[in-house]
């Protein structure tokens, strides 16, 4: 049965039963990734009211509070399978309408084209 699996798995060119993967276990993920999401949930909050206030666009009130994505992030396994980085974060904000649609989708002041003082601004 197992050369069957294995077989079946390297026709869809995967590695044999009982290879390690390479993966990093869950548990550890998860405990990376969270502070990160959350970190990067509350500065894509700030830059998304500093944008809009610095574009006259309406608050949108997007992403939303960070620690209630973070759970809903956990819940859909968003935490699990890889490191997160920015494309990851902001891609999943995007393809769950939790971005706003006239901000650019990025993650850095520059990259929005933000100043230090709209930054200050939208803090307070």
């Amino acid at each position: 049965m197992e050369a069957h699996v294995d077989l079946w798995l390297g026709e869809l060119g995967a590695p044999p039963l009982g290879t390690d993967a390479g993966l990093t276990p869950v548990d550890e993920l998860r405990l990376t990734n969270r502070p990160l999401l959350l970190e990067r949930l509350k500065r894509a909050r700030t830059l998304t009211h500093a944008w809009e206030a610095a574009h006259d666009e309406p608050a949108s009130g997007l992403p939303g509070d960070p620690e209630s994505l973070v759970a809903e992030a956990t819940a859909a396994g968003l935490l699990d399978f890889l490191p997160l980085d920015d494309a990851t974060t902001l891609r999943w904000l995007q393809t769950g309408d939790r971005w706003p649609a006239a901000v650019p989708l990025a993650l850095t002041p520059e990259d929005l084209g933000l100043t230090t003082s709209q930054l200050d601004d939208a803090e307070r």
